[in-house]
């Protein structure tokens, strides 16, 4: 009973809400156990039931405690003493919600189309490069400490997430307002609605004669604005992670519902407790069972001091690498070799939770020669 949710509902015979019932013996025990572990969707107890010229309340709705937030709209509802001499009861259970953040975050791989998002990453990069050459080489008045290799590595992914946030905030009104500007733009060029496209120009009619329109800047225009709207396309696809769209599709709104119902399916819903069996549906305990079971599942098992030793003890002494290959594996890695490597490495794909993709670390690649 404690373990799952449930409904209590139907025709009880009896009036709850009369002192007299639900003290006598053979009521009393029961009552309490449902007064334990329910709540009763109609509490108000307004009469449910007719008969002749006498009213009473003899029909209920029970609903579990965890369910106490999702049953909403109670409603009692008249119905022709022809089919029934009962009211109807109907409630509404709202299904379970969880409450979800933004989700971890990714670099969007688009970006690298956009030449003035690349000219802002070039700058930062630069700065922070040249900055970290001061810290490790402070010269001849310096006297700072140098930065561990690491340490580095991590303030550089962090700088490029917030360069790329940096420039994407807004960017949905920056589209809105570029198209609309170019749309509007296009608009005032093709003043009439009709034109006859010549070689070097529109000419186009009108009421007082003829105007020629530039037909490079028409185009040019075309282009702009089409550029803009596979960019936004091309944006979508990747939040919605859809692998294919028709050639020419630009039906963005196809892409943000397939957003909304991945979204929605990636949701965990409620989750058995580990400990007590019971279901879990606050988004809360949600967390905290999921943590605790990823907590246990990746914590390593103690080493064993004892079984190590014995087995380092039974290789032979004249088991040992070759000096070429020792050197092989101790080596500083080559450039060249993170180069090749980063070269087969695949597209869309994020090598860690920092949500850079390797889209990112070829750009920086080819950038740097």
């Amino acid at each position: 009973m404690s373990t799952v949710p449930w409904l209590l509902m139907g025709d009880l015979n009896m009036n709850l809400h009369n002192v007299k019932v639900t003290g006598h013996s053979t009521v009393s025990s029961w009552f309490d156990w449902v007064r334990s572990h329910f709540d009763n969707c109609f509490p108000s107890g307004l009469p449910t039931h007719t008969q002749d010229n006498s009213r009473t309340t003899i029909d209920y709705v029970f609903g579990h405690r965890s369910l106490a937030t999702r049953l909403v709209n109670g409603m009692i509802r008249k119905v022709p003493s022809a089919y029934t001499d009962h009211c109807l009861l109907s409630i509404d259970l709202v299904p379970a919600r969880v409450d979800i953040g933004p989700g971890c975050w990714r670099f969007n791989p688009t970006l690298l189309d956009d030449a003035e998002f690349l000219v802002l990453l070039d700058k930062t990069v630069a700065l922070f490069f040249d900055s970290i050459v001061c810290v490790d080489n402070p010269g001849d008045g310096g006297g700072g400490e140098p930065v561990p290799v690491q340490d580095i590595w991590e303030s550089f992914k962090v700088l490029l997430k917030c360069c790329a946030q940096k420039y994407t905030r807004g960017a949905k009104a920056r589209f809105k307002n570029k198209v609309a500007s170019l749309q509007q733009e296009r608009t005032i060029l093709l003043s009439t609605a009709s034109g006859i496209i010549t070689s070097d120009a529109v000419l186009t009619q009108s009421g007082s004669g003829s105007i020629l329109v530039d037909s490079s800047k028409l185009k040019k225009l075309d282009q702009l604005i089409d550029n803009q709207i596979q960019k936004e396309t091309r944006g979508c696809m990747l939040r919605s992670a859809t692998r294919w769209h028709e050639l020419g599709e630009r039906n963005n709104k196809y892409f943000y519902r397939v957003i909304k119902e991945r979204q929605s399916k990636q949701t965990i819903q409620s989750l058995k407790c580990s400990a007590t069996g019971s279901v879990l549906v606050n988004s809360d305990d949600i967390i905290r069972e999921a943590r605790g079971f990823y907590q246990e599942l990746y914590t390593p098992d103690l080493i064993d001091d004892a079984a190590v030793d014995s087995l380092l003890a039974s290789i032979p002494d004249d088991v040992v690498l070759s000096p070429e290959d020792s050197d092989s594996l101790t080596d500083p890695i080559l450039m060249d070799t993170l180069q090749i490597l980063v070269g087969h490495t695949p597209l869309g794909k994020s090598p860690g939770l920092d949500g850079l993709p390797f889209e990112v670390y070829k750009y920086l690649f080819k950038s740097s020669h």
